[in-house]
């Protein structure tokens, strides 16, 4: 397995664990001969997903950490650090 997954490849493998597993496989043999590792749990939360909701059960809908900062406190950071940039010209961007 790659160090890292791309979202593409994890959809990918979660398409063929479902299709397998339509196809007569147990979903241990599913979740062994697939490319992304999965817990057993988490194939049949899938596989009620997708029954449920075709294929957009396939998309987890996360993306990244949720944001920590809303609203106010969000808006006066981006405003102290757009301010530190005029101020000290050297800095090329926030991160």
């Amino acid at each position: 397995m790659p160090a890292t997954v791309t979202p593409q490849q994890r959809q990918a493998a979660k398409r063929e664990i479902v299709r397998d597993i339509e196809q007569g496989a147990s979903a241990r043999e599913a979740r062994v001969c697939s490319a992304v590792p999965m817990h057993r749990t988490t194939v049949y939360r899938l596989l009620k997903r997708v029954q449920c909701e075709g294929d957009t059960g396939f998309a987890d809908g996360r993306h990244g950490h949720p944001v920590k900062l809303r609203g106010e406190v969000l808006t006066c950071l981006i405003e102290h650090c757009q301010a530190n940039l005029r101020a000290h010209p050297q800095i090329t961007s926030i991160s």
